[in-house]
């Protein structure tokens, strides 16, 4: 299964020149936990980072809260952004996943513009149903031997 199968394609984004408030306004409206900053120059949204609420909770209020309106959204976000096409594999995007130890990562198309948002959550509910499918095969082959035994 390829990533752009099982990523999440409406993103709430922010851009790069924007202030922290902004950033933390947005948050709160649309009820999330993270932000793909994207690049303020570009024609099609380009993300060049992660914004997570987290981020700014432990980042910037917890020890530069009057700086919260001064501080842009690409003054704190960590780089290099790493990021994986909608095209890879989803068992790829697991393994960056694991090694750089993030929960999510932005998803683009061929031109490198943001498509979507690959969540450790997405990957999650994935292996779960896969589970749930695999768990189900020893009953329904009970089952269909109970039927057919006299």
């Amino acid at each position: 299964m390829n990533v752009g199968e099982l990523c999440t394609r409406s993103v709430i984004s922010v851009r790069g020149d924007e202030s922290l408030s902004v950033a933390a306004e947005k948050l709160r409206r649309f009820h999330v936990g993270d932000l793909v900053v994207i690049d303020p120059g570009e024609a099609h949204p380009r993300p060049i980072g992660i914004l997570t609420d987290r981020d700014l909770a432990v980042g910037v209020v917890a020890t530069a809260p009057e700086h919260l309106s001064d501080l842009r959204c690409d003054e704190v976000i960590r780089r290099p952004l790493l990021k994986v096409g909608e095209d890879d594999d989803v068992f790829e995007a697991l393994e960056v996943m694991k090694g750089a130890q993030i929960r999510r990562l932005p998803v683009v198309d061929e031109s490198g513009a943001l498509v979507g948002v690959l969540a450790m959550d997405d990957l999650l509910r994935l292996f779960a149903d896969s589970l749930s499918a695999l768990a189900s095969i020893p009953r329904a082959q009970r089952d269909s031997e109970w039927d057919e035994r006299p």
